[in-house]
């Protein structure tokens, strides 16, 4: 498999990653020439400090092969938190805050430009609409997307545009392909950045509690089947286990395996991690369709997880 781009999560920098971190990555990351590596990372990561501190380090090296995907639209929270709620946007508020961001990085360093949600109040999302369709005009070799929405409000949204949209960010993997599946139906030619691929036990070795929460929703939700994802999870565990493959990077390549236009964002904090990832991908083990297909076999045998989310209780 030829892997021309990787998505790198942001969420390290300016905690796990710093200044000095981020240069050994780049220096790494230059070696693999033949791919591209986007770093997708938000002004409110890190309480605010993780763009600051990724363009501190792409200003001292900057591999030709590295590149930043900026995302805006949430409020920053207070120390220690994580915010989920929208800005609401004045007019020319988003094009500021976008203009500054991008000021701040090497020319052509970001390749594309996200709403981290959409607007929650009429007015900010006529004002969002405005100043996106400034930017679109005035960054015509930008990407532009959105995130954390569903099928619905993305093609509303995407319609009342000038141009049109060509990322989409959702969160997808093999226990919750809902947003996956619709979303590659209707647009399966629009690049779908994947996050949480490797969330929910994953990483983990035995079974889980599995919580669920939206972005731009308010409850906190507890799935009702924990007991039947349990059950595939450790059936998926004894498969792998015969084929000496991590289900971290199983899950990844399954991602993959949609289509070509599917790109899931690597989540690692620890920098050996993440290298490790990156060489499963651009390199696979020689059973990796294998592994794809004992993935495929089990969903076939659990209907429930297969095409659409579980059901899910809202938490009062």
């Amino acid at each position: 498999m030829s892997l021309t781009s990787i998505w790198i999560g942001g969420l390290p920098i300016g905690r796990e990653w710093t200044f000095d971190h981020l240069i050994s990555i780049f220096s790494k990351l230059g070696e693999y020439s033949s791919t591209r590596f986007i770093f997708d990372v938000s002004d409110i990561y890190a309480e605010g400090s993780a763009l600051p501190t990724l363009s501190k380090a792409l200003h001292a090296l900057r591999p030709s092969n590295v590149y930043v995907s900026l995302k805006l639209g949430f409020e920053r929270a207070p120390a220690k938190s994580f915010s989920i709620m929208p800005i609401s946007y004045q007019p020319s508020q988003l094009l500021d805050q976008f203009t500054y961001f991008y000021s701040l990085f090497p020319s052509r360093t970001i390749s594309s430009f996200q709403l981290h949600c959409l607007p929650s109040t009429s007015d900010s999302y006529e004002h969002v609409l405005n100043d996106l369709s400034l930017i679109q005009n005035s960054y015509p070799f930008l990407e532009f997307g959105v995130c954390n929405v569903e099928k619905s409000e993305y093609t509303l949204f995407a319609s009342r545009l000038m141009k049109p949209l060509s990322l989409i960010q959702l969160q997808g993997n093999i226990l919750e392909q809902r947003l996956l599946l619709e979303f590659l139906s209707s647009f399966p030619y629009t690049n779908i950045i994947v996050n949480r691929a490797l969330c929910r036990g994953y990483l983990r070795d035995t079974p889980f509690h599995d919580y669920h929460s939206r972005p731009n929703r308010t409850a906190t939700i507890l799935n009702q089947s924990t007991s039947l994802r349990d059950n595939f999870l450790c059936n998926l565990l004894a498969s792998l286990v015969l084929l000496d493959i991590p289900i971290s990077i199983a899950a990844l390549h399954w991602l993959l395996s949609h289509s070509r236009f599917v790109h899931p964002i690597i989540g690692s904090r620890e920098i050996s991690q993440l290298f490790t990832t990156i060489d499963a991908l651009i390199k696979p083990d020689k059973n990796i369709q294998l592994a794809i297909s004992s993935i495929n076999s089990l969903l076939n045998q659990y209907p429930t997880l297969n095409t659409h989310q579980l059901p899910l209780k809202a938490l009062e």
